[in-house]
């Protein structure tokens, strides 16, 4: 047993020495108007990624039939950073470059579009990411009866609950 925590402790120390890794994109950058594929049904969700290499701007994105909000999850803080064309905590409505980012269809639509034009792109904005903490579960099962058990290394090494 202690070779094997002590095999799994290596690893996990190992992976995290590979993080945070730099994204490198090579090839042509997208031009022009960029009109991602949306769910259909009313009032449904997608996830949708910024195209662009540059920031965009959500106020000058084209909306038809959505609920006019984007939502960027914020690991490091495990909520989204929402914004509706006026206020809200992602800040100014700016999507990073390769930013990920959901858009909800309006309670009524049929036919929801997004365009993301050339005229959209800006500077600024954050790209909102954390590196979650290794972690390890061990499941324990006896019959009908089991039990989990997590464990994480962090670089403070503290002990927790």
């Amino acid at each position: 047993m202690q070779r094997m925590a002590l095999l799994t402790f290596n690893f996990l120390i190992q992976e995290r020495k590979r993080f945070p890794k730099t994204l490198s994109v090579a090839g042509t950058e997208n031009s022009g108007t960029v009109s991602p594929t949306l769910n259909t049904e009313a009032d449904a969700w997608t996830l949708v990624g910024n195209p662009y290499a540059s920031t965009i701007d959500w106020d000058d994105l084209t909306k038809t039939e959505l609920s006019g909000v984007a939502h960027v999850y914020d690991n490091s803080t495990s909520s989204y950073k929402t914004w509706n064309g006026s206020t809200g905590s992602l800040t100014d409505g700016l999507i990073a470059p390769l930013q990920g980012f959901w858009v909800q269809n309006s309670e009524t639509a049929t036919s929801p579009a997004l365009s993301i034009e050339e005229a959209d792109k800006t500077t600024g904005g954050t790209f909102y990411t954390d590196v979650p903490t290794p972690t390890m579960k061990f499941v324990a099962t006896m019959g009908d009866l089991s039990n989990d058990a997590y464990f994480s290394f962090t670089p403070e090494g503290k002990i927790g609950k």
